[in-house]
């Protein structure tokens, strides 16, 4: 559910929005919005889902690399002890 005055992402059971103070209760209809104010709303929107999808592959690749590392950290100490 998002704000209907920022656009900002809210739960359902809130009652004000912590972004930008609009009462969620209200019924009443909201002033037309200007074309800027759309265009940064969904600017905002697309940003947040971005920065989402841009977390779990980063995690991914440096959990990966970490592996690797200990395992190649694993087979060296092997052949150091055998090599002795």
């Amino acid at each position: 559910m998002y704000c209907k005055n920022c656009g900002e992402k809210i739960k359902e059971k809130w009652k004000i929005c912590p972004s930008c103070g609009f009462n969620l209760l209200e019924d009443r209809p909201q002033p037309i919005q200007q074309p800027q104010q759309i265009q940064q709303i969904t600017t905002k929107v697309i940003i947040q889902k971005n920065r989402k999808r841009t977390k779990n592959p980063l995690c991914c690749i440096c959990c990966v690399l970490f592996m690797v590392l200990m395992v190649i950290s694993a087979i060296s100490l092997l052949v150091f002890q055998l090599g002795r």
